[in-house]
């Protein structure tokens, strides 16, 4: 099936026909008991607040769902949600037992690509919900850093960026998923290669409220050389890789000696290599 371009928006995944069989005439909703409809098992939201669902449950109880959630059917008068948690979620917590519903026929990638672009497009997305759904992306559909780029309508050294946010440790991917520190922080956090020393300074982040630039400044003390150098040539070489960091999106080291020295360049995979040697390439045009 010829993939569906997403970056223009969720019309492009949906099109203009919603229902199926003799329905999609009329172009109509329909309604379905809430019982018969189970998760989209692809949803990357993982967190909904409860404030806000209470909330909507309250609107519901008064004014109805105005906008119909999406179904795809299972067979046997089984459905499968496809867009719409948090309506059908707050539809169960007034009290509805039936609820207004499109049918599309969509695939389990389709499934998982659209619950993505809607989340993203509508901003709901944890960082680390969303660098898992691009992993699962990659994993489950086999699809390649710069197709997700162009499905989502991302640049793809953002797809890279929030893929390394899954490179961190558990403690500080979950730091991340409950807002006690910003992807700000995290990208600093990741220019430190020692496990240890990501943990102890994620750990002074929440600790002391450091911001964004206090944590660069603390990371730089860190990673920084301890030659006998001169002041003003290791001022030299940090500020070098510094700028190498932020052009290439990834950790730079600079050794230099009395004759020369070396600028190592860290990848996490192979796709993340193709990017930086793009970059590199383009430099020279």
């Amino acid at each position: 099936m010829e993939r569906q371009k997403l970056g223009k928006g969720l019309g492009a995944l949906l099109g203009e026909t919603i229902l199926t069989g003799e329905e999609t005439k009329s172009k109509e909703f329909i309604e379905v008991e809430i019982s018969r409809v189970i998760p989209n098992r692809y949803q990357p939201r993982i967190d909904f607040d409860s404030k806000e669902l209470e909330e909507l449950a309250a609107s519901i109880q008064i004014n109805g769902v105005i906008q119909p959630i999406m179904i795809r059917s299972k067979g046997s008068n089984q459905y499968e949600l496809v867009a719409g948690e948090r309506r059908f979620r707050a539809s169960k917590m007034a009290g509805l037992t039936k609820i207004p519903a499109y049918i599309k026929n969509i695939s389990d990638r389709e499934m998982l690509e659209f619950a993505l672009i809607e989340n993203i497009q509508r901003a709901d997305l944890n960082p680390l919900e969303e660098a898992r759904a691009y992993e699962r992306l990659i994993k489950e559909f086999e699809l390649t850093q710069e197709e997700i780029s162009k499905q989502v309508g991302k640049e793809r050294s953002s797809i890279a960026n929030s893929l390394r946010l899954l490179d961190l440790p558990k403690e500080i991917r979950d730091f991340i998923f409950e807002n006690k520190i910003s992807v700000g922080h995290a990208k600093i956090l990741l220019t430190l290669s020692d496990r240890d020393r990501q943990i102890s300074l994620a750990n002074q982040i929440i600790e002391k409220g450091i911001s964004v630039r206090q944590t660069d400044l603390l990371a730089k003390k860190i990673v920084q050389p301890r030659h006998t150098k001169s002041k003003k040539k290791e001022a030299l070489w940090v500020d070098l890789e510094d700028r190498l960091k932020r052009s290439l999106g990834t950790k730079v080291s600079i050794e230099s000696g009395r004759k020369g020295g070396k600028i190592m360049i860290e990848y996490y995979n192979p796709e993340d290599l193709e990017r930086l040697m793009e970059i590199m390439l383009g430099w020279n045009q």
